[in-house]
């Protein structure tokens, strides 16, 4: 019998019974057609990767704890191997991925047979102009072992390095003989959830004509360093910008599909994301089969990287009291913004815990045209992501639908996101002049 406590997403489509392991919560409907599948005795499908091949499992094998069978074993006669490459694009949960893979690397190495090559500091490497010699090299020398590896700086890799690609993988002449079955992995998340992690990501990082480092050191315009913009200003601007893609995960689709078959990877499947992402790359392994017990029993097996943007916020504030003059010459940029961070967390705790509505945190969103344009965008593209997850999968469009968490609801607790601090409000506060007041004085005293 199968086990209910894997939540396991059961769809009907032309008689047969499509299975995906989704983690998801408990619904009496999906519950319901699980025991109907029970009490028939059903043999389950598991939609491989690419829907070339299919998984036939009795359901009195679902108890059975750990399966180590895969689709093929690598030694079966005639068949390639396999390489598993998850390719982005950034912010859409890569890193959870990488740190999941590389924390279960021996158990899948072991138990599934796959190597983990790493993330963008192994052999794939950063560079998606041109292939590294040492992954030429692994692919062309063949592998006892099924691979699988992720890095999101080769979603949108240049032309010439998908040629070498489909050569190394495709052309038995190139290879000596040796020929892969590449499966490619995109991950798709709601483009307002992206949006606040690229920001982060674009401005926490100074870069300039010596390189890049992490946090700003040099006030604005010493050194090349320059004032943060607030995110509603980020906003505006990248909204106007015609280079600037928004229809991320849909381009990188579209680019690694002249490679061969890709699939897609909804993020914002309920549901523990690692554990549905391992089981969507690797269906049948064993280790889906451990996550997936896993996260029914309410453990987190991965826990997800969500940085805040709140500090970029303290430098904003930093800065602004640098340019009123409330700044002492003697004081340092990034030094001042830590404090500024500490001083907000007290006034924060003085407010009950709460930022939202937040007395001395005067906010600036963004107005409601923005507000419609970063609607509208993240409603196109998620119409995109899940009638392309469908027909992967053979089910209706609004079976897909009902495994998502809400996008209403996702995108209004998303909105408060895209405020930034309102610096010149803020320092109007008599909480915010005498903190500066009285840093600017310590500096004075010496």
């Amino acid at each position: 019998m199968m086990v209910l406590t894997d939540f396991l997403q059961i769809y009907l489509s032309n008689d047969e019974i499509l299975l995906e392991r989704s983690i998801l919560k408990p619904n009496p409907e999906r519950l319901q057609n699980i025991n109907e599948a029970n009490s028939n005795n059903t043999i389950v499908q598991v939609r491989s990767l690419d829907r070339s091949q299919n998984v036939t499992k009795a359901n009195s094998n679902s108890d059975s704890g750990k399966n180590t069978q895969r689709e093929s074993e690598p030694e079966s006669e005639g068949r390639q191997p396999m390489f598993v490459l998850h390719v982005g694009p950034g912010k859409t949960g890569t890193t959870t991925v990488q740190n999941g893979l590389k924390k279960h690397e021996a158990e899948l190495l072991q138990d599934d047979g796959y190597e983990y090559v790493g993330d963008n500091s192994g052999i794939l490497g950063k560079n998606g102009s041109t292939m590294k010699a040492k992954l030429q090299e692994l692919l062309c020398g063949g592998s006892d072992h099924d691979i699988i590896g992720s890095n999101e700086f080769l979603a949108l890799p240049a032309s010439g390095y998908l040629q070498e690609w489909i050569k190394v993988t495709n052309v038995s002449d190139v290879c000596g003989g040796v020929r892969w079955d590449v499966r490619v992995l995109v991950t798709d998340r709601r483009i307002f959830e992206v949006f606040p992690a690229l920001y982060n990501q674009r401005y926490k990082i100074f870069r300039g004509k010596g390189g890049y480092h992490y946090d700003h050191k040099e006030w604005p315009g010493v050194g090349n360093d320059y004032r943060i913009p607030t995110m509603p200003e980020h906003l505006e601007t990248q909204r106007n910008d015609t280079e600037f893609i928004w229809s991320r995960s849909q381009e990188v689709y579209k680019r690694w599909s002249e490679v061969g078959p890709v699939s897609l990877f909804l993020v914002h499947q309920e549901g523990d994301m690692f554990a549905r992402y391992v089981c969507r790359a690797l269906p049948g392994s064993g280790l889906c089969d451990k996550l997936t017990r896993a996260a029914a029993a309410g453990a987190t097996t991965v826990k997800a990287a969500n940085p805040s943007t709140r500090y970029l916020d303290h430098d904003i504030l930093g800065v602004e009291s640098y340019n009123r003059g409330l700044v002492h010459a003697s004081d340092k940029r990034f030094p001042l913004s830590t404090a500024v961070g500490k001083r907000w967390n007290e006034l924060v705790e003085r407010n009950g815990g709460e930022e939202t509505g937040n007395h001395f945190l005067p906010m600036v969103c963004p107005d409601e045209a923005a507000y419609a344009f970063l609607y509208d965008v993240s409603k196109r593209t998620e119409e995109w992501a899940v009638s392309t997850f469908a027909e992967e999968n053979g089910v209706a469009v609004d079976a897909v639908v009902g495994t998502l968490s809400d996008f209403e609801d996702s995108w209004a607790s998303a909105k408060k996101k895209f405020c930034s601090i309102d610096a010149p409000r803020a320092l109007e506060l008599p909480e915010w002049r005498e903190f500066f007041e009285s840093r600017r004085a310590s500096f004075e005293l010496g």
